[in-house]
């Protein structure tokens, strides 16, 4: 198994802390800010899973 840096996570961990706070503000408004929030999440979750099925399929004909 290869070994990652930690220098190569560093910057995912941090936009997930940005992401997070960023929720958290819209959350604090209230019934604008509470399904902003939700919207937010829902798109930032969407993103996600593509993002993640485009890399696996990569992955998969990589190791074709």
């Amino acid at each position: 198994m290869k070994h990652t840096s930690i220098l190569r996570v560093l910057p995912y961990f941090f936009l997930a802390i940005l992401v997070h706070a960023l929720y958290n503000s819209l959350l604090s408004f209230d019934f604008i800010g509470a399904a902003t929030g939700l919207i937010a999440a829902l798109l930032v979750s969407f993103a996600t899973i593509k993002i993640v099925i485009s890399k696996i399929k990569k992955l998969d004909k990589q190791s074709s």
